[in-house]
């Protein structure tokens, strides 16, 4: 949001940039006086909570009557999505845009 304001800002000046002066060159300007500088990468994941935040993430055993997990409703193969334009929630059967509503339900 900061970096967008400042662009935003920056308009007029950028506008009177010289022949010798590109758009780049002043943009840069702006950047560096402001300090702004890259995200720092993110450090490596651990591959044991990697296995572990997956094992939570398929596991209905979380769940309060134990049928449904976060990826019920949020599965990979549906783009973390179930398709539904209102979740099924507990109690259904099925998954993606095929999940129905359980019986008694």
């Amino acid at each position: 949001m900061l970096i967008i304001a400042l662009l935003l800002a920056a308009g007029p000046f950028l506008a009177g940039c010289g022949p010798t002066e590109t758009f780049d060159d002043r943009l840069q300007a702006i950047v560096t006086a402001q300090g702004i500088r890259p995200y720092e990468p993110p450090p490596p994941a651990d591959p044991a909570l990697v296995t572990l935040g997956e094992a939570l993430y398929f596991d209905k055993i979380l769940s309060g009557n134990r049928d449904v997990s976060c990826a019920t409703c949020h599965h990979p193969t549906q783009a973390s999505g179930d398709g539904l334009p209102l979740s099924i929630g507990t109690g259904g059967t099925g998954l993606g845009p095929q999940r129905q509503m359980g019986a008694g339900r």
